[in-house]
């Protein structure tokens, strides 16, 4: 992976997990929908793990 793609998939993971913050913070309900949303992100991009550990 070169640091463009890297840096371009550090973004991509802290955009989600801030948008999942958000959502949930103002539908808490939304809670096991927004964790199988996130899952999927992992499941789909193996660069998140890497940047999940970065924060």
């Amino acid at each position: 992976m070169s640091e463009t793609e890297l840096a371009g998939g550090i973004l991509a993971t802290k955009i989600l997990l801030t948008r999942l913050r958000r959502e949930v913070k103002a539908k808490p309900q939304d809670l096991p929908g927004k964790i199988a949303e996130l899952q999927a992100y992992f499941q789909k991009n193996s660069f998140a793990a890497k940047d999940i550990a970065l924060f």
